[in-house]
């Protein structure tokens, strides 16, 4: 029989703090926000692709909203390729929120269900 993986979570008003042992025994931690929303380091690679650091965990949200901090329009996610680490839009970024990714490296993907 397989070891079953182990998951402790300790839910907070703005971060939730995850802590897993995976069957192997390694020890895994991650910390997210508690609103659902799931933050992810990523560049342009042209206005209608980003590239991101995880695709894994960004491919539970295709076809949902993506917002960029600092800039003001949200996007949908036509499609994420797990193996290239790209994210595909539906519409091309503007200038606004290519610079606003520029400088902060960081995309927000939005989940519509509740945390």
């Amino acid at each position: 029989m397989t070891t079953p993986w182990r998951i402790s979570i300790d839910a907070g008003g703005t971060f939730t703090d995850c802590i897993a042992t995976t069957p192997d025994g390694e020890l895994r931690r991650e910390k997210v926000l508690s609103n659902a929303t799931l933050r992810v380091s990523a560049r342009s690679k042209s206005p209608r692709e980003l590239v991101v650091d995880d695709a894994s965990v960004a491919a539970l949200f295709a076809g949902c909203p993506l917002k960029i901090p600092g800039a003001a329009t949200e996007r949908l996610i036509a499609e994420i390729n797990t193996t290239q680490r790209t994210i595909e839009l539906e519409t091309p970024l503007d200038d606004e929120a290519i610079d606003a990714l520029a400088s902060r490296g960081v995309i927000e993907i939005l989940s519509p269900e509740p945390a």
